[in-house]
């Protein structure tokens, strides 16, 4: 009987120190809920594939977990964390997994592709082209009618074209609307 209760006590010490080790990464259980809740929407997902594999078709998505969040020097950010998904796109060929970074709220505010099996499809090579199109196509339409200053600035936007950053800043206002 005393090695049921040395076994019993032992068992209970092991569930403590892994719930403290999980309560001293700071990451809050509801922070996590609702990033993944904001990410695991099949509309939401076809519009990140749109824009990180432009002109490839949708498949699926699933939710692969949580992991913290380290700084440059590799320490960890108290609270913020990822929330992992993979994509499959263009009739399940295509597979990328993607990470989207949060605050200790579970508020996104950086997004990084972790792997991909892509060749053709590079993340966001696509958008990026067909920005630059489309600020081309608008530059040469608006050619006669744009002072030389607004022609610059214009250029300016069309060359510096940062697809991921427009992807980020979408959801980022996205989430703060609650859409």
């Amino acid at each position: 009987m005393s090695n049921l209760r040395l076994f019993s006590a032992l068992f209970v010490l092991l569930v403590a120190s892994a719930s403290a080790r999980a309560e001293d990464d700071g990451i809050s259980s509801t922070a996590v809920a609702r990033a993944h809740k904001f990410f695991n929407t099949t509309d939401r997902a076809k519009a990140i594939i749109g824009m990180v594999h432009y002109g490839c078709a949708f498949n699926s998505h699933s939710y692969v977990g949580h992991g913290k969040v380290a700084d440059r020097s590799g320490k960890t950010i108290p609270g913020h964390f990822t929330v992992q998904f993979d994509y499959k796109w263009s009739k399940n060929k295509g597979e990328t997994r993607l990470a989207f970074f949060c605050d200790s709220k579970g508020n996104f505010y950086e997004m990084k592709v972790i792997s991909t099996n892509a060749q053709f499809a590079e993340p966001f090579v696509w958008s990026k082209v067909a920005i630059k199109v489309l600020g081309e196509a608008i530059l040469a339409a608006m050619k006669n009618e744009l002072k030389e200053d607004d022609t610059k600035a214009i250029r300016k936007k069309v060359d510096d074209v940062d697809p991921k950053g427009l992807l980020e800043t979408s959801l980022m206002l996205q989430q703060a609307f609650g859409k």
